[in-house]
């Protein structure tokens, strides 16, 4: 068994500190400190899932690929990892890194600007935006 100085260890929870900076939200799913971890990112391009397990070979991650499509199914899985919690970790921030760093975790949307007093400040649809443009021209003789 690790003791908690193994450097091992030490290089797992730096990864996942690199796979939470890369957009993975991460849940324990039973009890206790060593409990398992399930993970979910979504990009624009995948939906990329992890289990770890402890750092045994009971780690695993699945990559599935978005469609604009309804797949009845669900989406095809594109790559798929077994191993211990250092390799799966490791290909999770190396191989499958975001290539942009605008993933957002899933269910959390650009929220709208407020005012200082908390209120929404109305954006223009392409619409009004288009309005204004024409008013303007007819104003100025355009």
């Amino acid at each position: 068994m690790f003791s908690t100085d193994s450097p091992d260890i030490e290089a797992a929870k730096r990864l996942l500190d690199v796979a939470k900076s890369q957009g993975f939200v991460f849940q324990r799913i039973a009890p206790g400190p060593d409990g398992p971890l399930h993970g979910v990112r979504e990009t624009t391009a995948y939906v990329e899932t992890c289990y770890l397990g402890g750092f045994g070979e009971g780690c695993s991650a699945t990559r599935a690929r978005k469609y604009s499509l309804i797949v009845p199914s669900g989406l095809p899985i594109t790559e798929r990892i077994n191993g211990d919690a250092l390799t799966v970790l490791h290909i999770l921030v190396s191989d499958w890194a975001p290539i942009s760093v605008s993933c957002r975790p899933p269910g959390d949307l650009p929220r709208q600007p407020t005012t200082p007093g908390g209120r929404p400040v109305p954006v223009p649809t392409a619409l009004e935006q288009g309005m204004r443009h024409r008013d303007s021209a007819e104003r100025t003789g355009w």
